[in-house]
């Protein structure tokens, strides 16, 4: 069985920073340490915006996952969104990432979301093809984003 173990405000990040650096490198994603450090603390303390959990067995961490929270009417009100989910890769392929999402759906419920999203990478036929096995699907849109800086 897989729990998430939720960080609570005054938590330290730096464990889940070296998994998240483990997964950005992973997907060839640029990785600022000092950015993220912020970002998660941010996250951490404020757990309105969302939660940053370990995924655990047996009290081991096999990876981890972001949420973070919107709103969409069309959704039906709160949207939960997996920004990151990562198993070590010595854990993967042992049906261990359908657990995980099972948890995470279940936790997002817990917390009175009616939807969940995430992305991900164009050309990623692995990912899509886990994903759509857990029941999620392509809207006929293409997310767009804009950095403010």
């Amino acid at each position: 069985m897989i729990s998430l173990k939720e960080l609570a405000a005054g938590d330290s990040v730096s464990a889940l920073l070296r998994l998240v650096g483990d997964y950005y490198a992973h997907d060839g994603l640029p990785f600022d340490a000092a950015s993220m450090t912020r970002s998660l603390s941010e996250l951490v303390a404020h757990p309105a915006l969302g939660r940053a959990c370990f995924l655990e067995r047996d009290g081991v961490s096999i990876g981890y996952t972001v949420l973070t929270f919107g709103f969409d009417a069309e959704f039906g009100g709160r949207l939960a969104t997996v920004t990151d989910f990562y198993l070590r890769p010595e854990f993967r392929g042992r049906s261990l990432g359908k657990d995980a999402v099972a948890a995470i759906e279940a936790r997002c419920k817990e917390l009175g979301a009616c939807a969940i999203e995430l992305h991900v990478i164009h050309g990623n036929a692995p990912a899509l093809k886990f994903w759509t096995a857990r029941g999620f699907e392509a809207l006929a849109r293409t997310p767009m984003s804009k950095l403010l800086k």
